[in-house]
């Protein structure tokens, strides 16, 4: 409850239910050992950095 008049105060949110719409999931994707497709889902900027630097480190070795 807002102490003063026209004061907002933050709402409680609990648990991962975002609205009734949108539920937040963790999940990872495993792969079967045949798979050679590549990603499911594409890799967005971030991740293709990180994969970069990794194999950047690999080489150096």
């Amino acid at each position: 409850h807002p102490r003063k008049t026209g004061e907002r105060r933050r709402k409680l949110v609990r648990g991962n239910v975002i609205t009734d719409h949108i539920v937040q999931i963790n999940a990872v994707l495993v792969y079967p050992k045949d798979w050679s497709e590549g990603p499911v889902i594409p890799l967005g900027i971030k991740e293709k950095k990180k994969l970069m630097k990794k194999e950047e480190k690999i080489e150096e070795q």
